[in-house]
């Protein structure tokens, strides 16, 4: 079938970008002249800018960094103090950089994606991006001066990556050039950049295959030892790292093809094998010694296991500091923190380190010291920040309550899915909840690429939903990550349905157990979870009121001519595959249109600035609806890459207004 509408996939061609501000215009009337609107936006941008509101930062070296927004810094200042200093009610801060003030001087909308630093040294490489892009320019800055290094490493604005070796060196994955770029848009090249020498004569260290996903580089520092490495991505379950000898020969390093390497510590690689290898089950947490990595294979005699998950637990992340190894594992998707210790005879004994159902999640860790960050949150539980240094363990800061939370309450449900499996959500609701089904009900989901969805405290949830009458639900379906690599499995590919049987099945019940009902039902998805809430409105739009469908994936057919759609073939298939291209053609939401069902009135969100999931899809998606005569609602930004909503607070406080006020609208009773 001829597609009338792929001229909208011009990102920034001017007839599209024409047809998006004008039903944009069109949107921000119905949104900014509802009366809820300018109270709303004011609220939320007084929890945006509250100068009162948590810093939360990054640890490095006895010092903690910070990007700090306010009303005043809408980019942000990019500061540090140090970790004792930290903890005092009243920091004293030592600023950085004025991420505003450069794009002033400069004229170029920037925001700031971070900082790598050289160990041991006041050098730091800092990324910018042009409007919160995933794509961004790196510039060698001085943290005792405070400015760009002048003659100084810059590797402009690309998707690539990149890693201090000494002083004089960065290891470069590039992305600057057609011939260094995968068929998804990613580094496939690797280079030793030398200081002084222009990059056309760094040396060319080494090259993955145009198919692959992407390279990247990365150093491995462990006990004095620095080593180059090489990461390459050719699939979900081809995944191989490479370290060099002296003349930078590649050698790959003998874990299983679907490991991820999570630290090096200690002297032992920690990794973890998404299938099950030499005998260790799936998502466990596995480790070898260092000096196993120079053979072609690792002997089942020298694995030792640090731990195994059970059906209802997984491992979402591991972190070092400088003597200390810590785990964060998801059970029954509540987040908790164990220690892991080395024990006689390769065994590990896991130490938890918080002894309370409260929900704990890895905040900041310093490597070069034994300090480490944790933080305890949940739907209804401002955060807490928690630092333990050595033995002492110490609650530093808390988050204000920004609403009242005693009214309501959390609770866990599961509801068997189409295929009998059984499915959890979580519930936040008034303690006082009439059972009538006529409350307004926001049911968000996900469900991709192994990302979990956990507990956290939402101010502007809490303000604008929760005190306003709304029930808030949180879907926990396969494809996420919430019980390891196989609920990821599970929802894979051929079996992306089961998403969304999972998601419709939580609706059914939500019904079912009159805590809601279609005409008080919404659910809200972004990007994967974009792609989420159109298919299942597609496919039972009875169930739904209201659909809110951000930056979301909605063509898939179509979706790895977009880049960089290819890297994602390994989770929904490959379109032009005709096996995948009918099971896709199943569920992908443009395709499925019908000119007779009556769907909710859905609002499409994305932005011209999404370098990752590309504004085409809404914009399609909405024409075509708007063909075919239903109601829709779409906005567009200009700003706000993949996170959309814009750069400036004030930018994010009145996308985040449209969001409820279109819930409102659509759901009160």
């Amino acid at each position: 079938m001829t597609d009338p509408y792929l001229w909208l996939e011009d990102r920034n061609g001017a007839k599209a970008v024409a047809w998006a501000q004008n039903e944009s215009d069109i949107t921000k009337k119905v949104f900014e002249n509802d009366p809820r609107f300018q109270q709303t936006t004011r609220e939320i941008l007084e929890i945006l800018v509250d100068t009162d509101k948590l810093a939360m930062v990054n640890l490095r070296d006895g010092y903690a960094y910070n990007l700090w927004q306010d009303d005043t810094h809408q980019r942000g200042i990019w500061r540090r103090t140090t970790v004792q200093s930290y903890k005092t009610a009243n920091p004293q801060w030592e600023i950085l950089l004025d991420i505003d003030a450069l794009a002033a001087k400069e004229n170029q909308p920037w925001v700031f994606h971070g900082a790598t630093h050289l160990p041991g040294s006041d050098l730091c490489m800092i990324s910018l991006s042009k409007n919160n892009q995933d794509a961004s320019e790196s510039r060698e800055f001085s943290l005792t001066t405070k400015e760009f290094v002048k003659g100084g490493f810059v590797i402009p604005e690309s998707k690539g990556n990149y890693e201090w070796l000494d002083k004089d060196h960065l290891m470069v994955a590039a992305a600057l050039t057609p011939d260094q770029l995968t068929d998804s848009g990613y580094p496939k090249k690797n280079y030793l950049w030398t200081r002084g020498e222009a990059f056309s004569n760094a040396k060319l260290i080494f090259e993955g295959n145009k198919t692959d996903v992407s390279t990247w580089v990365f150093t491995i520092r462990d006990q004095g030892r620095v080593t180059p490495a090489i990461g390459r991505y050719v699939n979900y379950d081809d995944l191989d790292y490479y370290t060099f000898d002296a003349q930078w020969k590649p050698h790959r390093l003998p874990l299983s093809k679907d490991s991820g390497i999570s630290v090096v510590a200690q002297g032992k690689v920690f990794f973890g094998p998404r299938g099950n290898w030499k005998g260790f089950k799936a998502g466990s947490v596995l480790a070898v010694p260092w000096s196993a990595m120079s053979g072609d294979d690792i002997p089942a005699s020298q694995v030792e296991l640090v731990y195994e998950p059970t059906l209802h637990s997984a491992v979402e992340g591991l972190t070092k500091t400088k003597d200390r190894l810590f785990l964060h594992i998801s059970e029954n998707v509540r987040g908790q923190i164990y220690e892991a210790k080395s024990i006689a005879g390769g065994k590990w004994q896991l130490d938890k380190t918080f002894d309370t159902p409260n929900s704990f999640y890895l905040s900041a860790s310093d490597e070069y010291t034994d300090t480490i960050l944790f933080q305890e949150e949940g739907y209804l539980q401002p955060r807490r920040l928690i630092m333990k240094e050595a033995a002492t363990v110490t609650e530093i800061k808390k988050m204000k309550s920004y609403f009242n939370e005693a009214p309501y309450v959390t609770e866990q449900f599961w509801v068997k899915s189409k295929d009998g499996v059984e499915i959890p959500y979580t519930v936040v609701r008034a303690k006082n909840l009439v059972y009538d089904g006529k409350n307004p009900t926001l049911l968000y989901g996900y469900g991709g690429f192994q990302i979990s969805r956990m507990p956290a405290y939402s101010p502007t949830m809490g303000r604008e939903w929760l005190e306003k009458g709304g029930v808030y639900v949180m879907a926990n379906i396969r494809g996420g990550g919430e019980f390891g690599p196989e609920w990821h499995k599970a929802a894979m590919k051929e079996n992306k349905q089961k998403s969304y049987d999972d998601f419709i099945a939580i609706a059914e019940d939500l019904i079912a157990r009159k805590i809601t009902s279609p005409k008080h039902l919404g659910i809200q998805g972004g990007s994967n979870g974009g792609l989420l809430v159109g298919a299942v409105t597609m496919q039972r739009p009875d169930l739904f009121n209201a659909v809110v469908c951000q930056i979301p994936l909605l063509d898939m057919i179509r979706y790895t001519k977009l880049p960089p759609g290819a890297s994602w073939a390994d989770e929904y298939g490959d379109p032009d595959d005709p096996k995948f291209h009918e099971i896709i053609l199943k569920y992908s939401p443009y395709q499925n249109i019908s000119q007779t069902k009556k769907y909710p009135k859905i609002y499409f969100q994305t932005t011209q600035a999404d370098d990752r999931v590309h504004p085409g899809h809404a914009r399609k998606m909405a024409a075509r609806m708007k063909e075919y005569g239903h109601d829709v609602l779409f906005f567009e930004s200009t700003d706000g890459g993949h996170g959309g909503g814009g750069v400036k607070p004030e930018d994010q406080a009145k996308a985040m207004a449209y969001v409820y006020v279109y819930l409102h609208q659509q759901l009160a009773k």
